[in-house]
């Protein structure tokens, strides 16, 4: 599978309300070259552009690459109306929930370490989750009234990966562990911590979680919930380092995400943060307050929370903020195998295997479907699998031009992206916007992107090929060994 990157000045779009913007460190290339339609991505920028015109969103950042090229890197719109700050290359977007794929990352370099390995126990590295109860109906009785029992199994690293642990998210609104995490001020990344919530990460997980009862046997079903956190905790007590630090070193800093973070306390980040908002009930957009707001049952979110409260508690499920070219340059590492081309075209950098990052992105047989709460966010004809959504079934999914084993997420303040290994293309769009609502700007932008391939393309690779990011197999040979 070939990748990535080399000199080409974007064409001129040809509608009038879009203005083609600069692409920063990414070289952007002739889609009509690499089997895009330039006259569809046109009609994609008109649909992003009208997003914006009709008020539904403030702005949003867009860009798509085939085998490994940029093809197209517009924005739309304004970062903040107050300021009139337009949306562009330095935007910093709350990326919620696409948190997962990369803690999914720094997990697996552990376990190509041989510090931990997937059927490792978490009691093993976090004692307090020893002997897990779960929680037990009681027949006769509402849903809210339950008994405990000890459960059969332990929670292993692999039923975090794939969330099927029998943890939970605080904003599922269970009746008995949205009650019980309530109470416990279990906090899901979305806000400002609390004054009575978690002060680190070991708080919430080691002090907090692990006190409290699982909602079914380890290993028993799929359940969209706190897991990455907890890995997030697994790396802190493996590796001796606060989860930002480990993801700084290891990830950021190799593959020059420059502007991905957890919490920041940088006046430049801080006025680069795009601001959220939220739908007025008038057809029109405010913003988002600074403090936690409910927007539904247990649901909690703000947008000053990477700037407030206490800046130790790393949600690896939700935490992270990030450019859209940072975490570009991440999914484009996995397109490629593990690894992509430093920024200054002298090398490659590798993060991972390519057998590794092959196992994170192939679904097991035995792995769950969506739950029915997960599939109303646009996963039907998906299942879940190390941090992130595959495509295994076009029927349920009503996505035929999706290929099979597509791997995709989003986050909760409407960030998106998509790799398809089988057509060689990466999409991400990111604006900031709650409550999340995948039906409009995500869907789209899928959609049209499929829309533009053109399958009767050459794909004629012969501009400037000697310093795209293509991934020849040159120096895989040892990733059995090294």
């Amino acid at each position: 599978m070939k990748f990535f990157t080399s000199a080409f000045v974007m064409m001129t779009l040809l509608i009038t309300s879009v203005t083609p913007t600069l692409a920063g460190d990414l070289n952007v290339k002739d889609p009509e070259k690499h089997g895009m339609s330039a006259a569809k991505l046109d009609d994609l920028s008109a649909a992003l552009q009208g997003f914006v015109d009709n008020n539904m969103i403030a702005g949003a950042s867009a860009v798509i690459a085939r085998k490994g090229k940029v093809v197209y890197r517009e924005d739309f719109g304004l970062a903040d109306r107050k300021s009139g700050t337009a949306m562009n290359e330095n935007t910093i977007f709350r990326i919620a929930s696409m948190s997962k794929l990369i803690v999914t990352v720094a997990t697996y370099q552990l376990i190509e370490d041989g510090v931990i390995d997937k059927d490792t126990p978490l009691s093993s590295i976090v004692p307090e989750f020893a002997n897990p109860s779960v929680i037990e109906a009681v027949p006769g009785e509402p849903e809210s009234v339950f008994t405990t029992r000890l459960a059969a199994t332990e929670i292993r690293i692999d039923n975090l990966l794939d969330h099927n642990s029998g943890l939970e998210y605080r904003f599922r609104n269970h009746p008995v562990l949205g009650v019980l995490y309530a109470e416990n001020s279990i906090w899901d990344g979305f806000n400002t911590v609390p004054d009575d919530g978690p002060a680190t990460v070991g708080d919430m997980v080691a002090n907090r979680l692990a006190n409290l009862p699982l909602l079914f046997e380890p290993g028993q079903e799929f359940r969209y919930s706190l897991a990455h956190d907890v890995l997030g905790y697994v790396i802190e007590q493996t590796t001796g380092q606060k989860l930002s630090d480990y993801l700084q070193q290891n990830i950021f800093d190799p593959l020059e995400m420059e502007d991905t973070f957890f919490f920041t306390q940088d006046p430049d980040r801080i006025d680069r943060m795009a601001t959220v908002y939220t739908p007025d009930g008038n057809g029109g957009l405010v913003e988002l307050s600074q403090q936690p707001v409910e927007l539904f049952p247990n649901f909690f979110a703000d947008s000053g929370y990477t700037t407030q409260g206490p800046q130790g508690v790393f949600s690896g499920g939700a935490g992270l903020s990030a450019t859209l070219n940072d975490y570009y340059r991440f999914v484009q590492m996995l397109a490629n195998g593990g690894k992509i081309k430093k920024k200054d075209g002298n090398g490659k950098v590798k993060i991972l295997k390519k057998k590794t990052v092959k196992e994170i992105l192939t679904v097991e047989e035995s792995d769950n479907f969506m739950d029915p709460f997960t599939n109303l966010f646009g996963w039907a004809g998906y299942k879940f699998n190390n941090g992130a959504g595959v495509h295994v079934d076009p029927a349920i999914s009503g996505k035929p031009h999706v290929s099979v084993g597509q791997v995709t997420w989003n986050g909760a303040f409407n960030t998106f992206f998509f790799m398809d290994p089988e057509k060689e293309l990466v999409g991400v769009v990111m604006t900031q916007l709650v409550p999340f609502d995948f039906t409009q700007v995500q869907l789209t932008f899928e959609t049209m992107t499929y829309d533009a391939l053109n399958a009767d393309s050459d794909d004629d690779d012969d501009d400037d090929d000697d310093d795209d990011d293509d991934d020849d197999d040159d120096d895989d040979d040892d990733d059995d060994d090294d």
